[in-house]
């Protein structure tokens, strides 16, 4: 984890294990965060986001596959661009209302 390791700063050192999380997932950026120097230095193109939604992305295929194996039928909101999508999230609203915060 070389992004977090180097945010600690140079005189800081990693957390304690009773601080520490009990998984932690390494999103591959580099020191810094950031794909690209540019000619004059400057660190710019931030890669935690991207990797963030990727990783977080996955997690969630991860889960609905899992859920489809046990013979649940997952829950996922589909693309109101696709014939039927905003009904099938429409349902998944009027069913789950009471449980989202801030839609």
């Amino acid at each position: 984890m070389p992004h977090e390791l180097a945010a600690c700063g140079p005189s800081a050192s990693p957390p304690s294990p009773t601080r520490a999380p009990d998984l932690a997932i390494d999103n591959g950026a580099p020191a810094g965060d950031c794909a690209v120097t540019l000619a004059n230095g400057v660190p710019v193109g931030p890669l935690s986001g991207v990797l963030g939604a990727a990783i977080v992305q996955t997690l969630v295929i991860g889960a609905a596959d899992r859920l489809l194996a046990d013979g649940v039928d997952p829950p996922v909101f589909r693309s109101g661009n696709v014939d039927g999508g905003r009904e099938v999230s429409q349902r998944l609203l009027d069913q789950y209302w009471d449980r989202i915060r801030g839609w």
